[in-house]
C-alpha cells in the first residue's frame, strides 16, 4: 500500500514541477518533498504513507475537524500550518492548493 502511495506522490511531483518551474525538491522536518522559492509546501510522510501539506491554519483546522485531514507533529509539537491527508485521490487538490498558498506568499 505504502509503495502504490510513493508512485502516486512521484506522480505528483512531476505534475507539480510541470506546471510551476520554481517547484524543487526540499527535505523539512524529515519529510521529503517540494519547495517553491525556497518554501515547502507539499510532501510525502513514508511512515504512514500520507501526504503533507502546508495551508493556513484555519485551513487546517477545518480540514481536521471534518476528518479530512490529521495534525502533524514534530518533536512533540503540532506543526500549525501543516495537515496531513490520508486520500490519494484527494492529494491533487490539496498539493495544488498548497502551491497557490504558499507559491503566493514566494513570488
Amino acid at each position: 500500500m505504502r509503495r502504490d502511495r510513493r508512485r502516486i506522490y512521484q506522480g505528483l511531483v512531476h505534475r507539480l514541477q510541470d506546471v510551476d518551474p520554481r517547484v524543487t525538491p526540499t527535505t523539512a522536518s524529515g519529510i521529503t518533498g517540494l519547495a517553491v522559492q525556497g518554501s515547502f509546501f507539499v510532501g510525502f510522510d513514508a511512515g504512514d504513507g500520507s501526504l503533507i501539506v502546508r495551508l493556513p491554519q484555519p485551513r487546517i483546522s477545518s480540514l481536521v475537524v471534518a476528518g479530512v485531514g490529521h495534525e502533524i507533529e514534530a518533536d512533540g509539537r503540532v506543526v500549525d500550518d501543516r495537515v496531513g491527508i490520508d486520500d490519494p485521490d484527494r492529494w491533487d487538490g490539496f498539493a495544488t492548493e498548497a502551491l497557490a498558498f504558499v507559491g503566493h506568499d514566494a513570488a
